[in-house]
Parts: C-alpha cells; sequence; structure tokens
C-alpha cells in the first residue's frame, strides 16, 4: 500500500506498507488541474541502493526505483521517498 503525506506546501513523502520483499517500483501522481511541476525525488533509508527518478508528463508525476544490484525493500512500514515540486 501507498500513501502520501504533505511536508510542506511544495513537498510530500511516500510512505509503503509492504508484506513481502519489494524489488522495483512504478507509479504515476496524478496532479489534476495542474498546479505542480515535478522539481526532484531523493530516497530514504528504506530504498538505499536503489535508482530512484521522476518526470512531469501532462500534469503526471511518474516515478520509477529499482536496484541495478538486485537490492530489496524489505517488509516493513514507512517513507520511501520526498517528492519536491514547484508550485506553477
Amino acid at each position: 500500500d501507498f500513501t502520501m503525506a504533505q511536508t510542506s506546501s511544495e513537498s510530500f513523502s511516500v510512505l509503503m506498507s509492504n508484506t513481502v520483499d519489494v524489488s522495483g517500483l512504478q507509479f504515476a501522481i496524478s496532479d489534476d488541474p495542474d498546479y505542480y511541476s515535478f522539481d526532484s525525488v531523493s530516497n530514504t533509508d528504506r530504498l538505499d541502493g536503489f535508482m530512484t527518478s521522476g518526470s512531469d508528463q501532462n500534469g503526471d508525476f511518474t516515478i520509477v526505483s529499482f536496484s541495478l544490484s538486485g537490492d530489496v525493500v524489505s517488509p516493513g512500514d514507512g517513507a520511501i521517498m520526498n517528492i519536491s515540486m514547484n508550485i506553477v
């Protein structure tokens, strides 16, 4: 399960609750109407060793995260990344 927690007017944390190992993830966040543009994403300790990137296309943020070395996110709860955005 994923949830988001707004941490300021221009950032939020993505939290994940998983009961099995997770080897990668991809998801989209819709911004409708289009008030924000994607700025950056940074991993928390839960995604240590993962490559994470994001983009903004037509008001949707697309986020992809995976490990080139086979790392996994162990079962647990908590923040996995922080996303920054710009107000347009």
